[in-house]
């Protein structure tokens, strides 16, 4: 990089040049020579001169070496030793002209030195060539403060040459607090462990080749954060020494959405799969049903004169029982198509209870005198709830026929209600064949890998009137619970909002 020739045009936002010299006619001259291009500031005193660059941080400073109570030497110790004067860079401006002393200036900081008696066209050339270079450093400084990821380079012996805040900050340190030193210890409680992916991460220091790192910070509070680190080997300018930057951002939040975008992947795949099990599973039952329906009718009709009046009527029966539960299969399966698109209106109305579960109760007698099962109603005074009337009637009825579905001709069924808290609590009682806690869990958590089950009488069923109750339920606040063991029955239950009663 070469400093631009000197001119008044490149000055136009005037740099800020604070002279130190004990001599006044000194002053004056550097004055003379500097002061159209610069802003300037002038002190004969060392102490002076450090309290100034303290508090108006200068652009550059010139510094005379022999000056009473401090020299130029000392004051420059001072300043390099400053994190918040450092940066400040000094040229040496002085009639001391030995090897020694030129050496001696640049050993402890000095950016430049100059000789007196000083040439004009070498002041300015010197003072703008230290001050465009400290501009550029300054600037490198902003760029890479700017990078909101820890960026950081180590030099072969892996002490740090160059960092920017955020790699300051991942460490609670300041820059200035880490450079020229080892890679800091983590933060106490942390732990860090890399992946190492032999195609991007082989094992080794990575001063030889481009490496691309996955690497886990577990902090003291167990949870994690993860980073994508590239390291990138180089070397120094102007030398032969290798150098390694480190580039790392935190993938944290990429990593949990990819994570949640995976999940939703493989929960879509599920459902998909279940749809497509579950639709042909009914597509067949359909077609066993109206198959069944026409067998009857044919009967009758082909047999004619042939078959007696109870004959007949039993064959119209068992299409009328075919009919029904087509009809129910095929509410069940528009209302969970709807309820897949969010279309099902939830109209929730103050309902009594007491009056719904009679009605349910009434519509599922036949069904429940059909397969010899015994349907009783035990309800705790006069119960209140808002609720959607249609979906309430879909959730009784599935459950009520599941119950029905698994249980053994002489046994049993009872509808509970009872308040409890602000809730009414609903439970369906079945002395059945019930089920293993596996089942349970299988229903609960909507496991459709095996979708068929079938009752006690071989009657089929598809999961989806479970499936579609849950949701019901949980449109009401609630949550479906059963306790189950197989050979003892089992019970579901869920609650529904009460009415708050007026006084």
């Amino acid at each position: 990089m070469h400093a631009p020739e000197f001119n008044l045009s490149q000055r136009q936002e005037k740099s800020v040049v604070l002279v130190v010299d004990d001599n006044p006619k000194n002053l004056q001259l550097v004055a003379t020579v500097l002061n159209p291009y610069y802003r300037l500031l002038l002190t004969g005193s060392g102490h002076k001169a450090i309290e100034i660059a303290h508090k108006i941080q200068p652009d550059l400073i010139l510094l005379d070496i022999m000056m009473p109570e401090i020299s130029g030497y000392d004051v420059c110790e001072i300043l390099k030793n400053d994190n918040g004067t450092r940066h400040i860079p000094v040229i040496f401006l002085t009639a001391k002209s030995e090897e020694e002393d030129i050496v001696k200036a640049f050993d402890i900081g000095g950016a430049d030195y100059i000789t007196k008696p000083f040439k004009t066209k070498e002041l300015l050339t010197r003072v703008n060539t230290v001050i465009y270079l400290s501009n550029n450093r300054k600037r490198l400084r902003q760029v890479i403060d700017l990078v909101p990821h820890r960026l950081y380079a180590k030099d072969i012996e892996g002490n740090i040459v160059l960092a920017n805040n955020a790699a300051a900050e991942f460490y609670q340190k300041k820059v200035e607090d880490i450079l020229g030193l080892p890679e800091p210890a983590l933060p106490e409680g942390c732990e860090y462990e890399i992946v190492i992916d032999e195609k991007l991460c082989p094992p080794g220091d990575g001063y030889n080749e481009v490496q691309t790192c996955e690497e886990h910070l577990k902090l003291p509070d167990g949870r994690r954060r993860f980073y994508q680190t590239n390291k990138i080997p180089f070397t120094f300018s102007g030398t032969k020494l290798p150098a390694l930057l480190q580039i790392s951002m935190d993938v944290t939040e990429l990593k949990e959405k990819q994570e949640e975008i995976n999940r939703l992947n493989q929960q879509l795949l599920q459902h998909s799969a279940y749809k497509d099990k579950l639709l042909s599973i009914i597509a067949h039952d359909l077609v066993n049903l109206i198959f069944s329906n026409e067998i009857a009718l044919m009967l009758i009709l082909k047999s004619g004169e042939t078959i007696s009046k109870e004959e007949i009527l039993a064959e119209v029966d068992k299409a009328r029982r075919n009919t029904s539960k087509t009809l129910d299969l095929l509410n069940d399966l528009l209302m969970w198509s709807m309820a897949q698109f969010k279309s099902v209106t939830f109209t929730p109305v103050n309902l009594s209870l007491n009056a719904e579960l009679r009605k349910l109760a009434g519509h599922m007698q036949t069904q429940a005198e059909t397969k010899g099962v015994s349907l009783v109603l035990e309800l705790s005074g006069e119960l209140q709830v808002n609720a959607d009337r249609n979906m309430l009637q879909t959730i009784m009825r599935n459950l009520v026929s599941n119950a029905i579905k698994f249980s053994e001709p002489g046994k049993t069924i009872t509808i509970t209600a009872n308040p409890e808290k602000q809730k009414a609590k609903i439970s369906v009682i079945d002395e059945g064949i019930g089920m293993s806690p596996k089942a349970v869990k299988s229903i609960l958590h909507r496991n459709t890998e095996n979708v068929v089950s079938f009752g006690t009488e071989g009657e089929k069923g598809t999961g989806l009137g479970l499936n579609l109750s849950q949701e019901f339920i949980e449109q009401h606040g609630g949550k479906l619970k059963i306790k189950s063991k197989p050979g003892q029955g089992s019970t579901f239950t869920f609650t529904l909002p009460l009415v708050s009663s007026r006084k």
